[in-house]
């Protein structure tokens, strides 16, 4: 049922004794480089089974008017935070489980995601926000494909849901179309992946998993999901703890995660070779030092090249990682002043960055939604980026809101968005406070699945990434058929290939971690081929053919079943 006005303004009117905006001298928080412009909170709201009211928080963005989308024991609270200093409830819908520790939102469009991970009652539930402000309608309530579950994760460009910790797949994902119709998901996968896996982090479908209680973090290709395969894994680490959540930077370089553990940081890992993960390095926040440094991050975000991380009782935590390996603390807000040392998890849960206006919202467990602005911003502001492809030429189109200290832009491309080679150099503007439109053409593009991204240098030499878009491929290279699948051991691959032009071909056999275990090139001309891959020294399992052409990879799962 949608929420009326006449019933909004009904429950403003009830509720105005119960809610508090507060403001900066209500909590005697210290903080670096951040303003608060408001609190909201509201002591009606029950408590939860650790003592706290709060938890998830996601921002929507619509019509000039700013949202926050607050998660809370009994449900999802929407605030009104167009007038940062004044927030506003102007709506509610009550969760499927209505006292639950554990909620988690996330919008895609003009609708919102919700899950919870307590009680019977927890459902996936799906809120309308189109006629905000105005009403917001719940059009999806549902345990037909999950209950229970503790995260959910949008991969915006390919429209999929990724549902971790959900009794549908306790070990391992549940992927969802929304792009179809967003009021009504629809199953494309249930994958096990070897263990709980708590949250995970996608970009442009390549997953990393935080699997809880095994402390590990793997990743895994769902470009093709009647073809997943598994990258590396990482088991041992130093500071080790709980994997929790976590973010990869824009070219997928570096991931950084939270291990939901006391005294242990943010660890810092290198992921350029997504086959062989390597741990760099941790760190921490520690308010309290020297008295007391057991700190426990939460969840963390990237926006502008700055790491912004719900630091539980250290409350927002921001750092500067323009050079990744090396992150410099820019900015805090402690949230949750009232913390004597880091026993327990209370304290800043999450953090939403992605507002257009700047404002940054963070809930805290026990005190509520809080709206922050950071004082000391990086020099250019980077509204969209988009790359559109026409004939035989890649046009690369972005904005800025504002520029400080601005030289210009380094353009650069990927043929596996992992490693990007310059390709040309755009001048900034210096310094400027109004909105700026930008053009590349790259007149000579690759045909072949392609990834640019910006690289803004500043007059005195540091850099920022941006992120990365993707132009798809004109395909000249691709597997049209593998058999026998299943395959006996010593009975060898029959292998269909077609190639649009002449190509030197590499084919390997690899396992579900992407070792190889065979490997041959040779010369193909355009046109069908048939090509032969051993099976002789395999063992019964699955398997994965990766052939990589000119400039196209292909790949297909295949199994061996046993002897002959």
């Amino acid at each position: 049922m949608g929420i009326s006005i006449r019933k909004i303004n009904r429950i403003l009117t009830l509720g105005i004794a119960m809610i508090a905006v507060a403001n900066l001298s209500a909590i005697g928080q210290s903080s670096m480089n951040i303003a608060l412009l408001s609190t909201w909170t509201d002591n009606n709201i029950p408590l939860s089974s650790a003592s706290t009211r709060y938890n998830d928080v996601w921002g929507y963005a619509a019509n000039g008017r700013e949202y926050a989308l607050l998660g809370a024991t009994d449900g999802m609270h929407i605030i009104d935070v167009t007038i940062p200093s004044a927030p506003v409830r102007i709506g509610f819908h009550g969760g499927g489980s209505n006292n639950s520790l554990w909620r988690d939102l996330e919008v895609y469009g003009s609708h919102v995601y919700a899950v919870s991970d307590q009680g019977a009652g927890s459902s996936l539930q799906i809120f309308d926000l189109s006629n905000l402000p105005a009403s917001s309608t719940k059009v999806y309530d549902s345990q037909t494909i999950l209950s229970r579950c503790h995260t959910i994760t949008i991969d915006a460009p390919s429209g999929r849901l990724y549902a971790s910790g959900s009794t549908a797949s306790t070990n391992g994902v549940v992927i969802l179309d929304i792009a179809t119709n967003p009021a009504n998901p629809t199953l494309l996968a249930n994958f096990v992946l070897g263990g709980y896996v708590h949250d995970c982090s996608v970009i442009r479908d390549t997953l990393y998993a935080y699997f809880g209680g095994g402390m590990a973090v793997g990743g895994f290709d769902f470009a093709d999901l009647n073809n997943p395969s598994a990258l590396g894994m990482i088991y041992s680490y130093p500071e080790q703890g709980f994997a929790h959540s976590g973010v990869a930077t824009a070219g997928m370089d570096y991931l950084y995660f939270c291990t939901e553990l006391h005294n242990t940081g943010v660890h810092i890992m290198d992921i350029r070779d997504p086959f062989n993960i390597n741990h760099l390095s941790t760190f921490r926040s520690a308010l309290m030092a020297p008295t007391f440094t057991n700190s426990v991050g939460h969840n963390p975000f990237i926006r502008d090249s700055i790491l912004y991380v719900a630091y539980y009782q250290d409350g927002l935590q921001m750092w500067d990682i323009r050079n990744p390996t090396a992150p410099v603390r820019i900015a805090y807000y402690d949230s949750h002043p009232q913390n004597i040392d880091y026993s327990g998890f209370h304290g800043a849960w999450s953090v939403y960055p992605f507002l257009p206006s700047g404002n940054i919202l963070v809930t805290d467990t026990d005190n509520g939604l809080l709206v922050l602005r950071h004082t000391n911003a990086l020099p250019v502001t980077l509204s969209n980026f988009t790359a559109t492809k026409y004939e035989d030429q890649v046009t690369l189109s972005w904005r800025t809101q504002s520029e400080q200290n601005n030289s210009g832009f380094e353009v650069e491309r990927s043929l596996d968005g992992i490693g990007f080679e310059k390709i040309g150099w755009v001048d900034g503007m210096g310094n400027s406070s109004e909105v700026v439109d930008y053009t590349f053409p790259d007149s000579d593009p690759v045909h072949a699945r392609t990834y640019y991204r910006l690289r803004q240098v500043d007059f005195n030499g540091q850099t920022s990434p941006s992120n990365v878009v993707e132009v798809q491929a004109d395909q000249n290279l691709a597997i049209v058929s593998l058999y026998p699948s299943p395959a006996a051991i010593g009975e060898n691959v029959q292998v269909g290939l077609s190639t649009l032009v002449p190509q030197n071909v590499g084919v390997c056999i690899t396992n579900l971690l992407g070792q190889a275990l065979w490997s041959s090139h040779m010369e193909l001309g355009m046109g069908m081929h048939v090509i032969e891959a051993p099976t002789k020294d395999l063992s019964a399992g699955n398997y994965i053919l990766k052939v990589t052409g000119k400039d196209h990879v292909a790949t297909q799962r295949f199994v061996v079943a046993g002897h002959p």
